[in-house]
């Protein structure tokens, strides 16, 4: 069977698992929660993105103690399908205290971007791939749009995760981010 999503580190926060409103995220003890990112899709239900939420201590210390992503509707957050789990494989690994990995797999090929603590606040960096080739390192996330693969106008896949991003210099891009392929073997990528 394939690997499932990896949520948390191996100790961490209890998270709500099923469907919980967006109005309650923040109740959990002694955590505060922020939203990181929105991705919109070009597929699936209309006013369904993928949030990217996280969740820190209470007060000043400078930790990220979870990450999850999971579907977001206007009033509710819930968690991807076993069939969705089948199609992807997501992975999500704490680094440091303040920084997470986030990658994403399928199709033969590998997204990834990192969710760190920038001047105190949680933020999505991702490289991305310029029209003329040029890879830009570590530009920060504002939007982010999935968008599928299609054969005859159906969604069959993944194609690519185009964001609005902030560059370390203080350019403004919008470019897929970098990805790195799997191989050849059909199906999930890992």
């Amino acid at each position: 069977m394939f690997a499932l999503v990896a949520w948390l580190a191996a100790v961490g926060p209890v998270l709500p698992e099923g469907i919980t409103p967006i109005a309650e995220l923040g109740a959990l003890p002694e955590l505060r929660h922020a939203e990181v990112l929105q991705v919109e899709r070009d597929f699936g239900r209309p006013n369904v993105n993928v949030a990217v939420d996280v969740w820190m201590p209470d007060g000043d210390t400078p930790r990220i103690d979870a990450v999850r992503l999971w579907w977001s509707d206007e009033i509710d957050r819930f968690p991807f399908s076993a069939a969705v789990l089948e199609q992807l494989d997501i992975d999500v690994q704490r680094r440091e205290p303040s920084s997470w990995r986030v990658e994403i797999a399928a199709d033969g090929k590998r997204f990834g971007f990192d969710v760190t603590l920038d001047h105190g606040q949680p933020a999505a960096f991702g490289d991305v791939v310029l029209d003329d080739g040029r890879v830009v390192r570590h530009c920060r996330a504002e939007s982010a749009l999935l968008s599928a693969r299609r054969f005859l106008g159906i969604p069959i896949g993944l194609r690519a995760i185009v964001v609005a991003c902030t560059a370390p210099d203080g350019a403004r891009h919008v470019a897929p981010l970098r990805t790195e392929p799997l191989g050849r073997r059909r199906g999930r990528g890992r």
